[in-house]
């Protein structure tokens, strides 16, 4: 494998020489790009932060009510939070409720 890419190098530089001139138009990239280089932005799955349960919905003991990365959300009445990965869980069987204090 890595024999063929320094052969396809090389017929490259013979076929194309590289100049001043050549090197400002097209640049030296784009003559002989050696291949693999192009995988900078892999796409990634996305890491489903985000309040799952919504006002109103039922829940059972110990549901997983929200996922976080920071404490944007704080654990109020019978709800808790996972130290490790700082989800809010319920823990007991209820309603969800939401309340914005300042």
């Amino acid at each position: 494998m890595n024999l063929n890419i320094l052969l396809l190098n090389n017929i490259c530089r013979q076929l194309l020489p590289l100049n001043e001139f050549s090197l400002n138009i097209l640049g030296k990239r784009l003559i002989c790009k050696s291949p693999g280089q192009s995988q900078r932005g892999k796409k990634r799955p996305p890491k489903n932060i985000k309040l799952i349960a919504i006002p109103g919905q039922r829940v059972d003991e110990r549901d997983i009510l929200g996922k976080q990365k920071s404490l944007k959300y704080h654990p109020g009445f019978n709800v808790a939070l996972d130290p490790k990965n700082k989800n809010l869980y319920a823990l007991t069987a209820g309603t969800v409720f939401y309340s914005i204090e300042k």
